[in-house]
This record gives structure tokens, C-alpha cells and sequence, in this order.
């Protein structure tokens, strides 16, 4: 295993971790999951101040993602 795929799977691990932990059948942070449930998906769905949270964050990513690019093309 290359030293780039080492770095990659450590800075993922997180990832993975709390990704599981979203998927916990358990109303409990718990690693691996007790189950499998897709209620904490469905509870941000569902709870109009979670959808709009959730909407603001992926316009302000949005944004973020563009202006950098538009400020960094012209670089290259």
C-alpha cells in the first residue's frame, strides 16, 4: 500500500465512523451500529429548522465551491 492510499483511509476513518454511527438503530452514539435504521435521515427531513439548517449549509458549500473555483482558474 502506497503512502497517498495510507494518508487517504486515515483521513477518511472519521468519516466512515460517523457515518455508521448514523445509521444506529440505537438513540445512542454507538460504534459499530446496534442495527440498522435511517431515522436520523428521516427526522432531518421531516423537522422544518433541521431542512433549513441542512438547505443553508449546501448553499453556503455551493457558493464556497464556485468562488474557488473562479478565483483559481484563472491561475492556471
Amino acid at each position: 500500500i502506497g503512502s497517498v492510499t495510507v494518508v487517504a483511509l486515515f483521513l477518511a476513518a472519521p468519516i466512515i465512523v460517523v457515518a455508521g454511527v448514523s445509521v444506529n438503530a440505537k438513540k445512542t452514539l454507538q460504534f459499530p451500529p446496534a442495527g440498522f435504521s435511517l431515522g436520523w435521515y428521516r427526522e432531518i427531513f421531516a423537522d422544518p429548522g433541521w431542512r433549513n439548517a441542512l438547505l443553508t449549509s449546501v448553499i453556503i458549500a455551493a457558493s464556497a465551491a464556485a468562488l474557488s473555483v473562479m478565483v483559481a482558474f484563472p491561475l492556471v
